[in-house]
């Protein structure tokens, strides 16, 4: 008969010394299927949780673990082939390897809520996730600094910590009154994972830039900066992110010097040409029905569209839709006329891929003259549609 254990490190190795002082000659373990002796499994094969099949009785089993302090064997049972199935045992951990689980705690509950295993399916139900996480997040954080404050993992919790303040007021949550490293002290931090600082270095900059006025010297700068960090933190995920902002920039200092070409067959068989539209304005939408933020923006497209169509605004939709027929559904449902292209591409999709679009929504302006005026029209639409729409429409040639 056998028993399947899993141990931490030093829990193995007072488990091993204690089968040793009652059964030297008798003890074995199976690794891989090859029978090892208990001084070799300790020389040889001493990493984390290791699983181990250790050939003896049940009654062995049990006098073994009445010799450990506060060992409890909670299940033991014979299988066919003469070993047990695995048993729930727990074994005495040595005080300094709760240092290892209260960061490992810390950096769980991280990707919980960065990654939750299953997805809210109501605003409300996020929420309540978050309401229940975050203070879960905080007093783990606070004790694994008690216990280890100079783990290097420390590091990238100070970041997180960091960035659910900001959100804290809207879920209703209070200040954590935790002290968080400033940011300088991260990207300065010789110990701090080069991941760490490129996702630092990455808020900052994606700060600036929504500060920065897309047009002129400020552009300019802001990509000589973002190509300094493309070079950086080369081979991160945040530096390819970078660098399609800097290329989706690019075409757009190109497209504000000419008029926008842009023609296409609706989903509906309508035919869309930006020439021909030359004298009003148009908002170019650029979305999904999946994507939440767009779906928010509708209601204030819709308003917009109905007060000001007859006064010669007109609005194209650029759908990153997998499926054709839920799109026409919802365009249906939500009583959304204006033609839309779909080429069921989703992010692949061809044209927004040709004007460099990574993120949605993008809504995009067009005056009478077929200039693209704004890249950026969500919030107050309505406004910007109307001030457009006092311009004087193009002289023909």
């Amino acid at each position: 008969m056998g028993l399947n254990l899993v141990f931490t490190p030093n829990g193995k190795e007072i488990f091993g010394k204690a089968v040793e002082r009652l059964y030297r000659k008798r003890l074995a373990f199976l690794i891989n299927d090859k029978v090892v002796s208990a001084p070799t499994i300790l020389l040889k094969h001493g990493t984390p949780n290791l699983i181990l099949l250790v050939k003896f009785s049940e009654t062995d089993t049990r006098k073994i673990a009445s010799d450990l302090s506060g060992t409890k064997i909670d299940h033991v049972a014979a299988s066919n082939n003469g070993f047990v199935q695995p048993p729930q045992i727990s074994i005495p951990k040595d005080k300094t390897s709760t240092r290892g689980d209260d960061w490992d705690r810390v950096t769980n509950l991280i990707k919980e809520i960065r990654q939750p295993k299953e997805l809210p399916k109501t605003r409300d139900e996020l929420v309540h996730s978050l309401q229940k996480k975050i203070p879960e997040l905080d007093l783990a954080y606070q004790s694994a600094m008690a216990k280890a404050p100079k783990d290097p993992r420390r590091w990238n919790a100070a970041l997180f910590l960091k960035q659910l303040s900001w959100n804290r007021q809207g879920l209703g949550l209070p200040s954590s009154g935790i002290p968080i490293p400033s940011t300088e002290e991260i990207l300065n931090a010789p110990d701090a994972s080069q991941e760490v600082k490129a996702e630092t270095s990455y808020g900052l900059l994606m700060r600036s830039f929504t500060s920065t006025d897309t047009s002129g010297n400020e552009t300019s700068a802001w990509i000589s900066k973002a190509n300094q960090y493309v070079k950086d933190y080369a081979g991160t995920p945040f530096a390819s992110r970078i660098q399609k902002r800097i290329d989706a920039l690019k075409t757009l200092e190109t497209l504000k010097a000419k008029p926008v070409d842009l023609k296409f067959t609706a989903q509906d068989g309508t035919e869309v040409d930006l020439e021909k539209l030359r004298g009003k304005v148009v908002l170019i939408d650029f979305w999904a029905t999946w994507c939440g933020p767009c779906v928010g923006e509708i209601p204030e497209v819709l308003k917009t569209y109905q007060k000001l169509h007859d006064q010669g605004f007109e609005s194209v939709g650029i759908s990153l839709d997998n499926d054709k027929a839920k799109l026409e559904s919802f365009l249906k449902e939500k009583g959304m006329t204006w033609p839309q292209y779909f080429d069921g591409k989703g992010w692949q999709n061809d044209i927004s891929s040709k004007f460099g679009i990574n993120s949605i929504p993008t809504m995009w302006l067009v005056n009478k003259q077929g200039m693209l005026i704004s890249t950026d029209a969500r919030g107050d639409l309505e406004n910007q549609v109307t001030k457009l729409l006092t311009e004087q429409p193009p002289k023909k040639p």
